[in-house]
């Protein structure tokens, strides 16, 4: 399985859990909301996502592409 056939499998697990869930692993890794052009989206999927709205399948692979954000960690 080459490394981009185990990224998309990681996504459609991901996918395929609840958004109760992915709010519960975007707090638990204290997740930011990137400053970008899609910044207030995010914030809006992931406040209603939070509140226990549904949310629609294009709105939880916000949730699923907020976790798999690239992170940069200090090394110090």
């Amino acid at each position: 399985m080459s490394y981009l056939s185990q990224i998309e499998w990681v996504y459609d697990q991901l996918q395929s859990l609840s958004a109760e869930t992915l709010i519960k692993i975007i707090d638990e890794l204290e997740l930011d909301i990137p400053n970008s052009t899609y910044k207030e989206i995010t914030t809006d999927v992931y406040n209603k996502a939070k509140s226990g709205s549904p949310i629609t399948h294009k709105q939880k692979r916000v949730l699923v592409n907020l976790i798999g954000q690239p992170r940069f960690y200090n090394q110090y």
